[in-house]
């Protein structure tokens, strides 16, 4: 008798196991889920194209931008200025998945929360770029 016990706490204790890491395994994979997929880098041949808008209201600041991701093989196709001046800068994903809009913002040095979803079939690049009032704290900015 005593020996069925002891096999059945055997038994008990490996399927305890078990379980806690089956449940350890969703829940990482739901975390990791959660943080999203990571920057994407173009394929060779393949070209990442962004418009930058100036929305800070310093002169220049899209040009220099502009020049600072030329120089990373981003292919900036328009800069302009936006109507109206945002306190954060911000990076429009036009195109689903956001993969190229995150490495757009990695480079920059803005954080994924910043990365939004506006899709624009009218537009022909993957993602806008929007300069806001933090533009001397990106990396174009403060690397010189």
């Amino acid at each position: 008798m005593q020996h069925r016990r002891w096999w059945y706490g055997i038994v008990v204790a490996v399927l305890s196991v078990c379980v806690v890491v089956g449940f350890a395994s969703v829940v990482h994979r739901l975390l990791v889920r959660a943080q999203g997929k990571p920057a994407e880098r173009p394929r060779p041949g393949e070209a990442i194209q962004v418009r930058v808008l100036n929305a800070c209201g310093y002169p220049g600041a899209a040009r220099r931008t502009m020049e600072y991701l030329r120089h990373r093989g981003i292919d900036v196709v328009e800069i302009g200025t936006a109507d109206t001046l945002l306190s954060h800068s911000v990076v429009w994903d036009h195109v689903h998945p956001p993969g190229f809009a995150r490495y757009v913002a990695r480079l920059m040095g803005i954080a994924d929360s910043l990365v939004l979803a506006r899709p624009d079939s009218s537009l022909l690049v993957h993602c806008s770029l929007i300069l806001g009032l933090d533009v001397l704290q990106l990396r174009p900015f403060v690397s010189r």
